[in-house]
């Protein structure tokens, strides 16, 4: 131990527990210092300050190794005790030590930058803190013992910490399993504070004249109330004068009006500026004008003149109205957004306008509508719903202006063009206009006299429109008729016809609640009632079953090669030339098919097989699926012994889903094979006639002339159908 840094005599006689005798008084000189000096300077600081860290102790570490340094520095605990750890100073890193031990306490010095406290130990979530403690040193003061400032520097559990200001905290520290630093935070660490009801503030002054003289005066003083108030307060002058306060509970900052001979005057624009973002300066300039600026760019942002217009974003140029704009929209937002503005021989604002007055008009939006009210919405675009393109809540003039007539041109997206219009023919014609074909209609609007490119009907009973030779009409009984001039009726104009829908998807739209289209044609060769052409003849698409189709003879028929997209499901039976599978080519998907042919057999063949080897009798169980006795008859077994040659045979006919395999020898590999003849109901009732005759119709005929050098008349087909 050295007894280096700061240290005082110890007055105890540790042996007796009495106070040391000798000529420098021991008794008085302990009365002056541990009951008067001591205890006062500890209420003092106590008093005057709150308990934390003073100055320097400043903690490092190196992320993954162990070990944290503290600087030199000074801290206040909760009691008033000055903690110092200067450079030599002595300080305890014992974790150990007995806490009201003070002799035999192992120290340590600091350095000028410090000292280190190894890690090694202690738990992975701790504080370090610092301990007012003085122990006992090896030196003596004249004929005492010297009793040393050894600050006791710790590190201990975060979790359940009282913090107090008996232990200062330096520091948070996380560590790993074996004491390394993987985290350091302030944690609790506090700075030591000053705690003041009143804050006065002085300046040096000097009196001149025939008896010169320099003291302090009083300037300011910041206080505090009761409710949190805080207020700074100049004292030069003949009386007090608030010239700042805080409230508490709202935190609003309040600066007093001034007079003009007292105001608080700025020579040079005004910067305000924070760490997030641009700053900005406010200015009067000597044209009148009120500036905010954008300190960076040095572009005007908002311009007032002296006649208190508002300009935003107008440059140099002068505010044209009270609000003046350019470059972007004026928005406003929120449930109570919009632009209001009055009618100009309204003197005032009318908050809420007659309805037939027009007092005051609003423009806003809601609900993806724009609205143009007064007294209630008078106008509204919206950008959905049908007809929301524009409503108008009155009639609509159209006056004739520079145009040859009044009215509205239609114009559509393609082409981007004026495609029609509805308006005045002239001064007595109303009608609408084609831009392909001029006037289709016109109604003269004294007579109400229609006028079509031809003849017209009416509502009220038969009538007929004719179309060069051909007609269509009413008969008069509701049934409506067409009647080609030339034999034939088309719609050859690209468009969509609709049956029981306005918005056909087709050239031909048919919608049904029951069956959409009947279509019944002759009973000869190739009569059909619906015959369809085309790359695809025929594209059906059900929600259910795409297509059903029944006949006497067959339900289908297909005269060329059909290919199926899909699975399969054929729930009778299933009759072929020949079959087998063709997929890409394993060794060369890119440029090869691999194709197999399906095994025949003339029995409904069922086949299981497998691989087994025999255990040290010569025997291996085989467990078929449970079903095989059930679905299968007429078993059939084939062994194979694989590697060696070797004896099989089967023990006995497959018994309860199983049968073994023996072997004349143990060890033997074998491949096995089992077949067996469906005996399901549905194969017990159309068992497989291997060998039958033609019916009569077909005798002659092949189902593929052409390997017997026939021609392709002889193919067999429909009956019905009849092609020879």
């Amino acid at each position: 131990m050295s007894d280096s840094g700061v240290k005082r005599t110890e007055y105890w006689n540790l042996s007796t527990g009495t106070v040391r005798n000798g000529a420098t008084g021991h008794g008085e000189s302990l009365t002056d210092m541990e009951t008067y000096l001591l205890p006062l300077d500890r209420a003092r600081n106590a008093g005057l300050h709150s308990w934390g860290v003073a100055g320097g102790l400043a903690v490092r570490a190196t992320v993954g190794q162990t070990g944290v340094t503290v600087s030199p520095g000074t801290a206040l605990d909760a009691d008033g005790r000055l903690i110092v750890l200067p450079p030599g100073g002595t300080a305890v890193v014992d974790q150990t030590v007995d806490p009201a031990q003070i002799q035999d306490v192992p120290t340590v010095l600091a350095g000028d930058d410090g000292l280190n406290l190894d890690t090694a130990g202690a738990g992975a979530d701790s504080l370090l803190t610092l301990t007012w403690r003085e122990v006992l040193g090896d030196s003596a003061l004249a004929n005492a013992p010297a009793l040393l400032h050894a600050p006791w520097l710790r590190l201990v559990p975060a979790a359940g910490f009282q913090d107090d200001g008996r232990q200062v905290v330096l520091a948070r520290v996380v560590l790993d399993g074996e004491g390394r630093v993987t985290g350091l935070s302030a944690g609790a660490r506090r700075p030591a504070g000053v705690p003041a009801g009143r804050l006065e503030l002085r300046a040096p002054r000097t009196a001149g004249g025939g008896v010169p003289g320099v003291d302090d005066r009083p300037v300011a003083e910041l206080t505090a109330d009761a409710t949190g108030n805080v207020a700074l307060t100049l004292l030069s002058g003949a009386a007090p004068r608030e010239a700042l306060a805080v409230t508490g509970a709202t935190g609003e900052v309040r600066v007093s009006t001034l007079s003009v001979s007292s105001t608080l005057s700025v020579s040079a624009p005004l910067r305000l500026s924070s760490p997030a973002g641009p700053a900005y300066q406010l200015s009067s300039n000597s044209d009148g004008t009120w500036r905010l600026t954008d300190a960076t760019t040095r572009a005007d942002r908002l311009v007032i003149d002296k006649s208190g217009k508002l300009g935003v974003g107008i440059g140099a140029a002068p505010a044209q109205r009270i609000v003046h704009v350019e470059g972007t929209e004026v928005h406003s937002g929120g449930t109570a957004g919009g632009y209001s503005f009055a009618d100009r021989n309204v003197a005032g604002f009318v908050e809420t306008p007659g309805a037939g007055t027009g007092q005051r008009w609003v423009w806003y939006s809601q609900d993806g509508a724009a609205h143009l009210w007064s007294n209630f919405n008078r106008i509204s675009v919206s950008a959905t719903g049908e007809g929301g393109g524009l409503d108008v809540a009155r009639r609509m003039r159209v006056r004739q202006g520079g145009d040859g007539s009044a009215g509205i041109w239609f114009r559509q997206a393609n082409p981007d063009a004026d495609r029609a219009f509805v308006g005045m023919a002239g001064n007595d014609h109303v009608g609408l206009f084609g831009i392909g074909i001029g006037w289709a209609l016109r109604m003269h609007v004294n007579s109400g006299e229609l006028q079509f490119g031809g003849d017209y009907g009416q509502p009220n009973g038969p009538s007929t429109l004719s179309l060069w030779g051909s007609r269509i009409g009413d008969t008069g009984s509701g049934v409506l008729f067409v009647r080609s001039g030339g034999g034939v009726v088309a719609f050859d104009g690209g468009d969509n016809v609709g049956i029981n829908t306005r918005a056909p998807a087709t050239p031909l739209d048919v919608v049904s609640g029951g069956t959409a289209i009947t279509a019944r044609g002759g009973n000869g060769a190739f009569q059909a009632g619906i015959r369809a052409t085309g790359t695809i003849g025929a594209w059906v698409e059900g929600t259910g079953t795409g297509i059903m189709a029944a006949g006497s003879n067959s339900a289908g028929l297909f005269l060329g090669r059909v290919q199926i997209n899909g699975d399969l499901d054929v729930r009778g039976t299933l009759s072929k030339g020949g079959g087998g599978f063709r997929i890409d080519h394993p060794l060369d998907p890119d440029n090869k098919y691999l194709s197999h042919s399906f095994v025949e057999s003339p029995d409904r063949l069922n086949v299981y097989a497998g691989v087994a080897v025999t255990d040290e009798r010569g025997e291996a169980e085989i467990t078929l699926p449970g079903f095989f006795e059930a679905l299968n008859r007429d078993h059939r077994f084939q062994l194979t012994p694989v590697g060696q040659a070797a004896l099989t045979w089967v023990r006995e006919e497959v018994r309860d889903g199983a049968f073994t395999i023996c072997t004349d020898k143990p060890g033997v590999t074998v491949s096995w094979q089992v077949t067996g003849v469906r005996q399901d109901p549905w194969a017990e009732a159309n068992r497989m006639v291997v060998e039958e005759d033609k019916p009569a119709a077909e005798r002659g005929l092949l189902l593929h002339p052409e390997m017997y050098d026939q021609p392709e008349a002889m193919n067999v087909m429909d009956p019905g159908l009849e092609p020879r």
